[in-house]
């Protein structure tokens, strides 16, 4: 007889799905599909809005209205239809004595930097340390973390909301905070054997919520590889050293570089490098990442079960460097997106490539910050360079449209009823 499932994670999974365009990457395992109706073809922009800083995490929809921080400091909610501020929040960082100039700066962080959606909420981090929960009706704030008491964090990389748990990643570690008392559950600054320096090139935790455990968070950034939290115990179920098949430089370990790891069906996917055997992973030890590029080592597509942290199958990416890149996950299909254009659709059932797509320049904007597809209704949404979003048919890898925006696009696109909301440079765009 099947296991039943946990009527709590079935219960978070219906949340997820109705909030898709609320979460970050369409749900908190961050495979990148949102449910709801794609964009095939592009008509025209419905409406453009235009902040006073450069907007660094994508704008999310709930409830008829977009959401979007911004450098300025000031966090927004629009009309989906007309993109007209139904009222904007305040925050402290826009009291600061910033120049214009760099609050437009896509390489500099003054404002918003993380949201996340519920029901009835928007909670969002900021440059200077501090959570705020506002009323997404009214814009009236009704929590706060920390207090007025006094600052414990500098910067707030990224926040997820779990349950009771509001889940966040600052320059202090990675923490747990109760949103009801305000109590912080853990504290995590390092674990044995590696550092944990959470990094705005890489700032997203997954929570795999289809387990059986439910409370496993997988995260890591350009200085450690994938490891495993389980927030129940506050332990660390399972971490890269434990596992053979990762190799090591000089500075720690070098592969899978992104930000985002998704997880589906309890199996975590990410880029990474695998060694012939033991007396090759020590022949590249203190190598540096370009070194082992030259050396033509090869790239592949890891499967990993999330809860022990094994190697189930593994697909070889050709022609790929090792530096970084994304995974999105929809039709079970795995899409592979590299810094030089380069897209692989790899079956997870085969194991091998469906399609492969090499676009004309590169999809990442600077010092490695690679932005992540979008996935709806079969379609692969890839923002680009110089302010290029191109869609490809999800199933064949056809172009079905690309557009040219006003400003750098650093954040992924977020889709919600046949309409495609993407963030360039300081403004909102809506195409439809």
């Amino acid at each position: 007889m099947d296991q039943e499932e946990d009527p709590l994670l079935i219960t978070r999974k219906k949340r997820e799905q109705a909030m898709s365009a609320g979460i970050y990457a369409g749900n908190l395992q961050r495979t990148g599909e949102y449910q709801t109706r794609g964009l095939r073809t592009v008509h025209s922009v419905r409406w453009r809005f235009q902040t006073q800083g450069h907007i660094h995490f994508p704008p999310l929809v709930a409830h008829g209205m977009v959401y979007v921080g911004s450098n300025d400091g000031y966090f927004y909610a629009l009309g989906t239809h007309t993109g007209v501020p139904q009222w904007r929040f305040e925050t402290e960082c826009a009291s600061l004595s910033v120049e214009k100039d760099i609050r437009m700066d896509a390489r500099e962080y003054t404002g918003v930097t993380s949201v996340q959606l519920t029901e009835s909420m928007a909670y969002f981090g900021t440059a200077k340390g501090t959570i705020y929960g506002v009323d997404l009706e009214t814009g009236r704030q009704s929590w706060q973390f920390p207090g007025e008491q006094g600052k414990e964090y500098h910067e707030i990389f990224h926040v997820a909301v779990v349950d009771d748990l509001l889940l966040f990643r600052s320059d202090s570690g990675m923490s747990a905070v109760n949103v009801t008392t305000k109590e912080r559950s853990w504290l995590l600054e390092e674990v044995p054997g590696i550092t944990i320096t959470p990094s705005l090139t890489s700032f997203c935790l997954t929570v795999a919520s289809q387990m059986t455990y439910g409370k496993i968070i997988l995260s890591h950034n350009e200085e450690i590889d994938p490891c495993a939290y389980d927030l129940s115990t506050n332990t660390v179920v399972w971490r890269n050293d434990s596992c053979s098949y990762f190799q090591v430089d000089s500075e720690g370990y070098l592969h899978a570089l992104t930000g985002v790891i998704p997880v589906v069906n309890g199996t975590a996917y990410f880029v990474g490098l695998i060694p012939v055997d033991d007396e090759e992973e020590e022949d590249l030890e203190g190598l540096s990442t370009q070194d082992i590029a030259n050396m033509g080592i090869p790239t592949y597509l890891m499967a990993v079960d999330a809860l022990t942290g094994n190697l189930q199958w593994f697909s070889y990416l050709k022609n790929c460097s090792i530096e970084g890149g994304y995974t999105a996950i929809a039709n079970n299909l795995a899409y592979v997106v590299k810094e030089n254009g380069t897209i692989f659709a790899i079956d997870l059932v085969t194991h091998e490539a469906l399609w492969t797509r090499q676009l004309v320049g590169e999809l990442y904007y600077y010092d490695k910050r690679y932005v992540p597809p979008s996935l709806a209704d079969s379609i692969l949404y890839l923002p680009r360079r110089d302010g290029l979003l191109t869609a490809l048919d999800a199933l064949t890898g056809q172009d079905l449209w690309t557009v040219q925006l006003d400003g750098v696009i650093t954040t992924p696109c977020t889709i919600a009823d046949g309409v495609v909301y993407v963030a360039a440079g300081a403004s909102v765009y809506a195409l439809h």
